[in-house]
This record gives structure tokens, sequence and C-alpha cells, in this order.
């Protein structure tokens, strides 16, 4: 199994921002399984997958991956154009809808590929680690009608995005308010963001990215990160990104939406991993 290296880092660089640009290409034209599908509501995870994986800007490497669940561990095959590889400890957390699958290769007992993402309406996004390396993935479940048009799957799937981006934007928010006042100046260690840094990384980003996806010319800005370490302040603009994503999603550039999807899962990992080590207790864990 073969990903192509990337700066690994503390903090998402210029080159990464955009890493989800040719991944979003296949997402809109793979077909999902109807929303709301009683198989989907009782297996969320087994079945057939492909996406796309990759580390810049420019990413082409097809991935197809063959899941079965059984309880809480899922093993399977993945496949990708330079070899296939078998899933040697797999598990899904039905309470986050998170995905952790470890792959080596055929007749090889060290680990390859690590994939960290969540599941959420037959999309499945995250993280890929391959060694000190850092990508990510895109991945849709096929069930859809092979008849179905390529105007009926993008629908499908804006629908299944729009649903997605709520539940994950939610979760930031509720991250926020749960996080005290006194403690948004807190960092894990001194080489990564402090928690009002993090979400404020997370508003400029959608800003960015949904500002793009409506069709403004917005450019990069990290001033809401570099502000204020006030917590309801962070939290009106934390709603207002959201509510300016949301108009997006209505007919915006789907690409520039799973790019957004994609940046804001990635940091809501890190927010969670800030709140356990606050002794707290992250939102879609209660």
């Amino acid at each position: 199994m073969f990903v192509p290296p990337c700066r690994a880092g503390s903090r998402t660089t210029r080159a990464t921002r955009s890493v989800f640009l040719a991944c979003a290409t296949t997402f809109v034209v793979l077909t999902t399984p109807a929303l709301g599908s009683a198989q989907a509501a009782r297996d969320p995870v087994a079945g057939t997958w492909s996406g796309r994986i990759g580390p810049s800007a420019q990413p082409n490497y097809p991935v197809t991956l063959n899941l079965r669940l059984d309880r809480a561990s899922v093993r399977g095959t993945v496949s990708t154009a330079d070899g296939s590889g078998e899933i040697r400890s797999g598990a899904y957390d039905t309470a986050s809808s998170t995905l952790h699958l470890e792959v080596a290769r055929v007749g090889e007992s060290s680990i390859s590929l690590v994939f960290d993402g969540v599941v959420v309406h037959g999309i499945a996004t995250g993280r890929i680690t391959k060694a000190q390396s850092i990508g990510t993935f895109v991945l849709t479940r096929d069930g859809a009608s092979l008849s179905q048009s390529a105007g009926n799957a993008v629908t499908i799937n804006r629908d299944a995005l729009r649903s997605a981006a709520d539940e994950l934007m939610g979760n930031i928010t509720r991250a926020a308010e749960v996080v005290p006042a006194q403690r948004f100046g807190w960092r894990p260690i001194g080489t990564v963001r402090t928690v009002a840094e993090l979400l404020g990384h997370i508003v400029d980003a959608s800003l960015y990215y949904c500002g793009r996806a409506a069709g403004r010319p917005v450019q990069w800005s990290d001033a809401v990160a570099e502000g204020s370490l006030d917590k309801l302040a962070l939290i009106a603009k934390l709603n207002d990104a959201n509510a300016q994503c949301r108009a997006a999603a209505d007919a915006g550039s789907m690409e520039v939406l799973v790019e957004n999807y994609g940046h804001a899962n990635l940091h809501y990992g890190n927010l969670v991993t800030y709140i356990r080590l606050l002794g707290l207790v992250p939102p879609a864990s209660r």
C-alpha cells in the first residue's frame, strides 16, 4: 500500500489546506445508499467504499475498501492501484461514529496505513497515516442504483454532506461551550494551538472555504485565530461561520464544501483530545 509522503506538523499549512480538492471531484460523482435506509441504520460500515486518498492539492490515488462489521470490530480489505492490503485491526464506535483501521500489505505483518475518521450518512472522511506522513481520505459507500443519473447522485451527496456538516459543526460548537472560559488560553504543549486558537482556526477556514464555495473571491485570513480569546465572542463567530456554510451548502461548489468538512473534521479530533485532557466529556460522548 502506498501513500506519497506529506508534511506532518501541529499546524495546518497553506499547502495542506487544499488537500481535499481532487478528492472532492470523485466525491460528487460516486453514488451513496438512500439516506435513512434500514440497512444503513443497522450497519453503517459494512459494504464497498470507494473514493480517494492523498496528501496534496493534486492527489490522484483511488482506493476501494470492502468492510464488514462484527459488533465493534471491523475487518476487510483495501485496494489501491499500487496493491492490496488487509485490515489487521479495525474498530467502529457507534456513540461517536468514529472509524479506526490499521492496514498491512497482503502477506506482510507490519502496518502500512492507518485510517482515522468519522462515518456519517454513507460518507467517511478523515486522516490517513503512513509512518510519519499524514494525508486525508474521502469515501462514499456504494449502494444506489447503477442506473441513477450523475445529477441525482450529486443531489444525494449534497443532502448527505449538508446533514453530516450540520452534525459536525454542531459538535464543534458544543465543544466550545463545554470548555470553561478561563481555559480558552490553555494548550497541551507549547508547540500547538490553544483552545481559542484552534476554534478560531476552524472559523477562519470555514469563512474561507464556504465563501469560495459560494463564489466569492475570499482570501485566507487568520484574523479570528489570532484575535480574541473570549469564549462568547468565539462561539458567536462559530455560529456566524456555520450559518454562512449552511447557506453555501444549497448550491455552492461541492468540491470546496468537502474541503471544509474534511478540514473541520480533522480539527474536531484535536478538540476532543483537548477536552479529554482537561478532564471533561466531549459533546458526542454525552
